[in-house]
């Protein structure tokens, strides 16, 4: 009889079976609230940060962190191996990335019009005016979702329970 409830519901009772499908259920959206959450406030806090003159590459500092609050957020309710881990950066990574391209376009293209139009340096590369703003805030949220995937990347192992 035992040995029955263990192949049928791979636990001894059935009752702990249902529980446990239904706190995962609450686990994985859970994990897409904080996959969220947290990859808007990372990219919120990039862009915060990055407004400030002479910052330089210190605004990264937010989307490492986010990398590395996403992993210990979810291994808190739950063990996860070193690929979950980095798939929870990547998701978060990437949610900030779009959140830095689509906030940060129009800000760079407010904040730099006027320099654009007065340098003609600027205007002799293929890339001109507001294609320039669009490449370099590309290669910006592109840096932020890397920085984010490297802090999921250094808190998996670190997070990991058995």
């Amino acid at each position: 009889m035992f040995s029955d409830l263990l192949q049928k519901y791979h636990c001894a009772c059935p009752v702990a079976y249902i529980f446990r499908k239904k706190y995962k259920r609450r686990i994985m959206q859970s994990k897409n609230k904080w996959i969220i959450v947290n990859g808007l406030l990372l990219g919120s806090f990039f862009l915060a940060h990055a407004q400030f003159n002479y910052s330089r590459a210190w605004p990264l500092i937010w989307p490492f962190l986010g990398g590395i609050w996403t992993v210990y957020q979810y291994s808190k309710h739950t063990s996860i191996t070193f690929k979950e881990g980095v798939r929870l950066g990547v998701k978060a990574g990437a949610v900030g990335a779009i959140l830095v391209f689509l906030v940060g376009t129009p800000i760079h293209w407010f904040r730099t019009r006027n320099v654009i139009d007065e340098t003609p340096i600027l205007l002799a590369y293929p890339l001109d005016g507001p294609w320039l703003i669009v490449a370099v805030t590309a290669a910006i949220a592109l840096s932020c979702f890397v920085v984010t995937l490297l802090g999921s990347i250094l808190a998996a192992p670190i997070t990991q329970r058995k």
